[in-house]
């Protein structure tokens, strides 16, 4: 069953600000650790291999790097969530576009667009069962 296009916004929209808390989250962070107890790095969604934890680093460091992890897994697989939906109108055609144009860099994955273009023909079948 296909997920409803106001369903799945509204799922990218809970995550966005999730993980917009954890980046926040990075500020304190850096305020209260100093720089040689907060090395380690979490860079890509779904990677433990990108997952570095320096077991030296303060506990809350290592503690927000999986964080991180984990929450931009779950924005990207929300972002993806978009390319999945059924449209059954022009209307939800319009709604989906203009959402996914309006995000900020940081909430769609790298290659988020070219995944949107290619889903379209599917996301737009419904249009012609709907009519």
């Amino acid at each position: 069953m296909a997920t409803s296009i106001h369903a799945a916004i509204e799922r990218h929209r809970r995550t966005a600000v999730v993980f917009e808390a954890v980046i926040d989250e990075v500020r304190e962070l850096e305020d209260s650790i100093l720089p040689g107890r907060r090395t380690s790095i979490a860079m890509e969604p779904s990677r433990e291999d990108d997952l570095e934890i320096n077991p030296d680093d303060d506990p809350r460091w290592q503690d927000h790097c999986k964080r991180y992890q984990v929450t931009i897994t779950e924005l990207d697989s929300a972002a993806y969530g978009l390319c999945k939906v059924q449209l059954s109108s022009m209307a939800g055609v319009v709604e989906l576009c203009e959402y996914v144009t309006s995000r900020e860099e940081w909430e769609l994955p790298d290659d988020f667009h070219i995944a949107f273009v290619a889903s379209l023909p599917d996301m737009l079948l419904g249009l012609a069962t709907a009519a």
